[in-house]
Formats: structure tokens, sequence, C-alpha cells
């Protein structure tokens, strides 16, 4: 039942040196831009989203089409950190069009990286390794220390271990760490979803000691334990504690994970739903079916909502409803939900593959 954990994709509303620069066009505009990102950066992503609104609105009154596009780039960043993929993707993608024909290529890379996440996520690995090392390229041109290569190179590594390239997505976070600790010290949060990440590979490679170091640093280094990068530590410690049939300890730190994200983001979201089928694999091994069985459902409900009915995420989900549905004693159901998930993987398996070699 226990398939690959999910790592934390960085995004960006926030960037290094490329983007500190910020063009003064009126006292407003840097303002709302500042605003936006301060309330990101705390979590709080409603007054993130109605600033950069505000901000891209601003910029298009302006008839600067390469700020309203730098704007877009913000906006698309806390769209996805807030779930929604569509309106994210379509803001990006608007915004790409104008930037890769700017003058200044500086916020180039935010969107290229965002814009690789989002297809990342979405299991389109083709697509989104080609925004990312693009987004490597410029940034490389333009300084190749900017510690926004360290975002860029977290979602690579995230992608690679996605894809099974678990050693190309050590080195990726290995790169990210060492980027970012020699602009910020060993000391630093911004640290913290890298070396969670790191230690998700571990995980994967079941080297427990290795791992369980860097969650107690990334915990250690924690500003806020009931924010979104502490609940993916405490996923990956969860996936940790599963590795070793550790059932109880792992449920109680899915747990954490889940009452967080939902507390910071709501149901719907697919960080909730991830958090939820976690913890529904665990309570799934300890006998708590009923539970299991309910969290299951609203992660189904969510990833068929974002990811469609096709996903990778709706199948993966499908399976662990089989397994609850075969250790309570109801075949039909079982057999519904096992065929859904076959088809779905031949889908996946054949017509997409095909489709992406076309």
């Amino acid at each position: 039942m226990w398939g690959r954990s999910s790592l934390i994709l960085v995004l960006s509303v926030l960037s290094g040196i490329l983007c500190q620069r910020e063009p003064v066009l009126a006292d407003d505009l840097p303002h709302l831009v500042q605003k936006g990102r301060e309330a990101f950066q705390r979590g709080d992503f409603d007054d993130a989203e109605r600033y950069h609104r505000e901000a891209v609105a601003y910029a298009a009154r302006t008839g600067d089409e390469v700020q309203k596009a730098e704007r877009l780039s913000d906006l698309g960043g806390v769209l996805f950190a807030r779930g929604q993929h569509a309106e994210a993707r379509t803001v990006c993608l608007q915004a790409l069009g104008v930037l890769r024909n700017a003058p200044s290529k500086r916020y180039l890379p935010v969107v290229l990286n965002n814009l690789g996440a989002l297809s990342s996520q979405h299991a389109e690995f083709v697509q989104a390794e080609s925004y990312l090392m693009e987004s490597l390229r410029v940034i490389d041109e333009l300084n190749p220390r900017d510690p926004y290569r360290a975002r860029v190179l977290n979602n690579l590594g995230a992608l690679h271990y996605a894809t099974g390239n678990n050693k190309r997505a050590e080195s990726d976070f290995r790169q990210a760490i060492e980027l970012l600790e020699g602009v910020h010290g060993p000391n630093n949060s911004e640290l913290v979803p890298f070396l969670n990440n790191l230690g998700g590979v571990y995980v994967a490679e079941k080297k427990w000691d290795a791992a369980g170091a860097l969650f107690n640093r990334a915990l250690s280094l924690l500003k806020d334990s009931s924010g979104p990068n502490a609940a993916g530590v405490f996923d990956h410690i969860g996936m940790m504690h599963s590795g070793r049939r550790k059932y109880e300890e792992a449920q109680d730190a899915f747990r954490k994970s889940y009452q967080i994200r939902l507390e910071v983001f709501g149901k719907g979201h697919p960080a909730v739903a991830s958090s939820a089928a976690n913890l529904a694999s665990a309570l799934s091994e300890m006998g708590q079916y009923s539970e299991a069985e309910d969290l299951l459902k609203d992660a189904l409900r969510t990833y068929e909502t974002i990811f469609g009915f096709q996903s990778l995420q709706v199948m993966t989900t499908l399976e662990k409803l089989t397994a609850v549905f075969r250790r309570t004693g109801r075949e039909e159901e079982a057999v519904l939900t096992e065929e859904r998930a076959k088809d779905i993987r031949f889908e996946r398996e054949h017509v997409v593959r095909a489709n992406a070699l076309r």
C-alpha cells in the first residue's frame, strides 16, 4: 500500500538576487508586491492572493506588459500553493509569453520554475524538465550563485525522485542545500524544505539514520511548527516510520501533517489529500478501517477535481481503497475500485505514453 511520498515543491512569489531589484513605477505597486510576498511567507494565502491580484491590476493599468507579466508570475505561485492549478497554469503561461521576449530575463526563471512545478505535479515530467532546465540556463547566464537557483534545483530533484532517479534527486538536493548554506549559513529556516526532501530520498533508500538526522535538523530550524513546511517534515517522518513498520508512530506523524494542512489550506487542497491518504494507509495497517476509508474517499474527491479522473493520484488512491474494501470483506466494492484503477494504469502506461512520444 505504500508508494513514493510526495516531496515539497518550492514555489515562488519570492526569489533571490534575480528579483530583488523591484522597479518602482508608482508608490503603490512596490507596496502591494511586498505585502503579498510577506503574506505568502507567513502562510496567509488569502492576503497573498488579494495583494498579488491587486498588483496585477495595478500593473495592467500602467500599460507595462513586462511588469504585468512579472506580477502574474507571482500570482501563479500563490494560486499553485493554494491548489488552484488550472488558473495558476493559465496566468503563468500568459506571463511566459511576455517574459521570454522581454529585454531583461531577470523574472523569467520564476515563471519557468512555477510551470515546471505545476507540470511535475500533474506527472507531465518531460514538459516539467524542459521548463526547469530552461530556468537553470537563464539563471546561469545572469548569476550562477543566485540563491534562487536552489529553488529550481529542488523542483528538479522532486521530479527526478518522482520518476525513480534517486541518485540525481540526491545530487540536486545536495547542490541546493550547499548553495543556500553558502548564502544564509547552516541555521537558516529556508533550508527546511530542502533538508526534508533529501531526507525523503533517504527514506526511499531505507537509510533511516541519515533520514532521521535530516528531519531532526529541519524541525530544529523551523520558526513555525504549525506551518506547511512543518507538515512536510511530519509527512516524511511518517513515511520513515511506515517503512520500518512502526505504524503507531507513523499515524501520529501523519495526523500532525494532516491537521496542519487542513488548518492552513482547508479541504479540497491536494496537500491535504496527500496527508489524508498517507494517514489512511497507516490506519489501515492498524486495522482502523472506517477512518481510513473516509480519509481515502475525501482524498479521491480532491484528486479527481484537481488532477482529473485518469490521474496517477486517483489511481493510487483507488488501489488503497481496494485494499481497505478487501480487508473489510467488501469484495464487490473492491472489484469495482480495482478495475477502475487497472483501467487508469493501462491508460497511463499506453495511451498517455504514446501521446508523449508523438
